[in-house]
């Protein structure tokens, strides 16, 4: 484990000013900093398109911190290197033996997470939780993420500290707006959708009430067989995935772990604006925040069932255009790329679909915990 060093992450500007907005031409990536757009565009040229776009990245970050941040930073614009960590998301087996046998199997090759869905096509993250939890003993779970318009927030927060005590302090709650499409399981449990602003209020209201319940039940004095409290203290990491400038917000004043989003045609430019979006937004609190994002795809065989996990786009046309979603090349070159997006934008927590959880083994051999 990484201790004791620190790299300079220095904050870009803030907010722009005035007047400064231009609307992105067709085919560009939205950056809504014109200062930190400008200094990417400048220096990256054309190299964002190029095979490995994530070495531009990191070299442009460098020179824009270098030149246009020359001054002291503070301690608290630092950010620690966070050591790496890896989960895989799965959502379903045939059985229940297949189901355990999967969790040991992730355990097995070093991963830290096992993370389920909250959807109706796929199990109940809950009780598919605390099932493989019974067959580990130091894989950690999560819900990846709780589609919380369709959840109450005092059924959030209880369920949060069962699944703590059940998974003996090896649970972490994984927080979501909703997701698109999303409103039709709404429409079947008879549960009113909301617009986005009334789910990310809704959002809110859930993460408030699961602190409070937690801490009062961390706070109660009470005794005996009935009483319920969090393992984990104060309670369980709160992970808040999004893209989204209000929900990116609240993530930032609220969460531990921020899931960093930015479709699957984002490139390695996109990443990096978003980045530094959420810098912005969560100001003094950034180097707090466990940055995370998910990896669709492993390898360079891209199979065509991926399509609809990827917006219906062909996996192979993804790769062409430098998709973050898919990790491509050696293990030398998928190691390589996940230490510099480190390096240059604070990303140490990676998960990927168990599909693929053969394929990242290697690389989590070399990265884990280091």
């Amino acid at each position: 484990m990484i201790t004791g060093r620190v790299v300079d992450r220095r904050q870009p500007p803030g907010p722009q000013a005035a007047g400064e907005h231009r609307r992105p031409a067709r085919g560009e990536p939205a950056c809504t900093f014109p200062r930190v757009r400008s200094a990417l565009e400048l220096r990256l040229g054309r190299q964002w398109r190029s095979r490995s776009p994530v070495d531009a990245v990191t070299a442009s970050w460098r020179r824009f911190w270098d030149l246009e941040f020359a001054s002291p930073v503070s301690k608290e614009l630092l950010m620690t290197v966070r050591p790496f960590r890896f989960g895989i998301v799965s959502a379903l087996a045939p059985t229940a033996h297949d189901w355990t046998t999967m969790a040991r199997r992730a355990e097995d090759l070093g991963y830290d997470t096992l993370l389920t869905p909250d959807t109706l096509r796929t199990f109940s993250p809950f009780p598919a939780i605390a099932a493989a939890a019974a067959a580990t003993d130091t894989l950690r779970f999560g819900t990846f993420v709780l589609n919380t318009p369709l959840h109450a927030p005092t059924a959030t927060a209880l369920n949060t500290m069962t699944i703590d005590m059940l998974t003996n302090g090896r649970f972490e709650l994984g927080l979501g707006a909703g997701r698109p499409g999303a409103e039709t399981e709404a429409e079947r449990l008879g549960i009113r959708w909301g617009t986005p602003g009334e789910r990310v209020t809704h959002l809110a209201d859930t993460i408030r009430t699961v602190k409070e319940t937690l801490r009062r039940a961390t706070a109660s004095t009470s005794t005996g067989p009935g009483q319920l409290r969090p393992v984990q203290q104060p309670r369980p990491p709160i992970l808040v995935a999004g893209q989204g400038r209000r929900l990116l917000r609240l993530a930032a004043e609220e969460a531990d772990i921020i899931g960093v989003g930015v479709g699957p045609e984002g490139t390695e430019y996109d990443l990096a604006a978003k980045v530094g979006e959420l810098r912005d937004i969560a100001g003094d609190r950034f180097p707090r925040l466990e940055l995370s994002m998910n990896i669709a795809a492993v390898g360079n065989d891209l199979p065509d069932w991926m399509r609809p996990m990827l917006g219906g786009t062909d996996p192979r046309e993804l790769a062409e255009k430098g998709s973050i979603a898919l990790l491509r090349g050696s293990t030398d070159d998928m190691v390589d790329t996940l230490l510099r997006r480190r390096e240059a934008l604070g990303i140490s927590y990676i998960s990927v679909n168990a599909t693929f959880m053969d394929q990242l083994a290697p690389v989590v051999g070399k990265l884990a915990g280091r």
